[in-house]
């Protein structure tokens, strides 16, 4: 049964997550698009008040255009890329292959 094994992988990816009440639950996260956009909004929210000034970040408007700007322009599509398949097979390609290096060449 193809959910039953999707159910049971799962749960052993996931095993090891830390349940502690105030950390988010990553396979929730992983999961539920909803959820991964709340997320990557709360991960936003942190690096708009370590990188705006005080009075910037107190403006709710700039603050909510920009967290909206980063998660959908930034934060969402480098998880889809980071988490893709192909992109992590071509990446590892990319490292091992040693036609990939740079051949020196010197001149006498």
């Amino acid at each position: 049964d193809p959910a039953k094994t999707r159910e049971i992988l799962e749960d052993v990816f996931f095993q090891k997550e830390d349940k502690t009440d105030n950390q988010p639950h990553f396979k929730d996260i992983c999961s539920n698009v909803e959820d991964e956009r709340a997320y990557l909004q709360s991960i936003a929210e942190m690096l708009l008040y370590l990188l705006l000034p005080d009075h910037d970040f107190q403006n709710k408007t700039l603050r909510f255009i920009l967290r909206e700007v980063l998660v959908e322009n930034v934060l969402i599509p480098l998880a889809n890329l980071l988490s893709d398949p192909d992109y992590i097979n071509g990446t590892i390609i990319m490292f091992v292959s040693v036609s990939m290096w740079p051949v020196v060449v010197t001149v006498c």
